[in-house]
């Protein structure tokens, strides 16, 4: 299985490493999350501070926004001012990862076992419904931290648990551990191991509308409460 935190650790090296030499003063600006990328991103690489302003981007944006960090990404490559390496870096982060089932596409299908079939699809299950997909190992005490906020939210979606990096009969013994109007899922595509999906860190949680195109990737537990109305 590919340990995608340990290649993101790697690659960002490359993007990273490279501000030890001094330069002109520069600061991070304040509005590294919501002000223009292209405006932003012009003035690092005009003060020099181009791998600068990418680690600071890593550390406050990938983590929370990867549209946002997409954004920035785009407009770094756009400058012609990055090395080879921080170019392949980069195109990596906005290939691979930010733009994988990125909101407004469709979702990648993906086979998978519930409780009353061995063998379902994503975009054949529950047609013409919204989905609130999420990805999650019953030994991660973050995922069930996270289960649990979403337990206390109205007017929440249908629900599908997806375990994944765990084998069947551990599946099979915690899912009745979920709240009950959730379907329980069993990942048969390997979607960890695939890439179908990049997860970074688990939960990781995508919001599907009726015809399975991606509203919210990764979205924080904030943002849903306030959009489905928690207790």
């Amino acid at each position: 299985m590919k340990c995608l935190t340990s290649v993101i650790a790697v690659a960002a090296c490359g993007l990273l490493l490279a501000g030890c030499a001094a330069k002109k003063q520069w600061t991070v600006p304040s509005d590294l999350r919501q002000g223009d990328a292209n405006a932003i991103v012009a003035r690092a690489a005009e003060a020099g501070a181009l791998d600068r302003l990418m680690e600071a981007a890593e550390t406050t944006v990938f983590d929370v926004d990867e549209e946002r960090m997409a954004e920035l990404l785009r407009a770094a490559l756009a400058t012609g001012k990055l090395t080879d390496t921080q170019k392949a870096t980069a195109e990596w982060m906005l290939h691979d990862v930010c733009e994988v089932n990125a909101r407004g596409s469709i979702a990648a299908d993906f086979r998978f076992a519930t409780p009353e079939a061995s063998e379902n699809r994503l975009l054949d299950f529950a047609p013409g419904e919204p989905l609130l997909m999420l990805f999650y190992n019953p030994d991660c005490s973050h995922c069930r931290q996270v289960i649990g906020q979403l337990r206390q939210m109205e007017n929440l979606p249908r629900v599908l648990a997806v375990c994944i990096e765990t084998p069947a009969k551990r599946w099979e013994a915690t899912r009745a551990e979920l709240p009950e109007s959730w379907v329980p899922a069993f990942d048969r595509s390997g979607v960890l191991e695939n890439d179908i999906y990049i997860i970074r860190s688990m939960p990781s949680i995508y919001l599907l509308d009726a015809d399975r195109r991606i509203e919210l990737k990764n979205p924080s537990i904030k943002i849903l409460s306030e959009r489905f109305n928690s207790k």
